[in-house]
């Protein structure tokens, strides 16, 4: 069971923004991480993937306050939010992503933490999806059509990639699946007989995003049961 808020924006008294919440906030996983090793056929299938308002609202608690954990300030806003979903919707119909793996690969990478920082193994890796040389947020004096063009050009970026590297659109082309598209996302390097080989990237990212799509959010302490409980480190 769901229930809606509408706010309005403070800057422009038109623009309401639906954001679905559920009738209590889960802050913490309701779902035990689950291991799975070998190719991606061993990683579960899309029947069980859990319903995208479920996991949207299961997540709201962690992007509301993202960024401070990640040590930034400040923390989204509620209209940034709904923002993101509306980038994501749009996104998704546009690109042919389903929208629970752009939403999986936005709380992987940054848990939708507006304001999160870049990172540099040799190619920029900026904004919510930390794409290959794509665009970061554009800030929080920016309008709020300017706000939503920014997030909304993140989500572009990292689903159907940059003019310099790949996004979410090409692994799925380039596969057939999103484990190993998850994997190339994030090591640009696929072992198709073990998903879970980081290929000096992150060796649970493909673990965190099976879990996050049958309804895992993160454990008690915030982290990813890839290494603790099976094992991916």
């Amino acid at each position: 069971m769901r229930t809606t808020t509408t706010t309005t924006d403070a800057q422009d008294p038109m623009v309401s923004i639906v954001l679905l919440f559920p009738a209590e906030p889960l802050l913490t996983s309701t779902v035990e991480y689950k291991c799975y090793y070998g190719g991606w056929t061993a990683f579960p299938d899309q029947s069980t993937w859990i319903d995208f308002d479920i996991m949207w609202n299961n997540s709201i608690p962690a992007m509301k306050s993202a960024c401070s954990n990640h040590k930034l300030s400040p923390d989204n806003t509620y209209e940034q939010i709904g923002q993101l979903w509306n980038a994501i919707q749009q996104v998704a119909s546009d690109s042919f992503v389903d929208h629970r793996f752009i939403l999986a690969t936005v709380l992987q990478e940054s848990t939708g933490c507006m304001v999160v920082g870049a990172t540099n193994n040799g190619i920029l890796n900026p904004g919510i999806m930390q794409t290959h040389a794509g665009s970061s947020f554009i800030g929080n004096d920016a309008g709020h059509e300017e706000q939503q063009a920014s997030i909304t050009q993140m989500i572009i970026d990292g689903t159907q990639g940059t003019s310099t590297g790949d996004g979410l659109v090409q692994g799925i082309n380039r596969y057939g699946n999103i484990y190993e598209a998850a994997r190339y996302y994030n090591s640009g390097i696929v072992n198709r007989f073990d998903v879970n080989a980081g290929m000096g990237a992150t060796a649970g990212y493909v673990l965190d995003i099976a879990n996050r799509m049958t309804g895992w959010m993160y454990g008690n302490d915030g982290t990813s049961g890839a290494c603790t409980i099976c094992g991916i480190c």
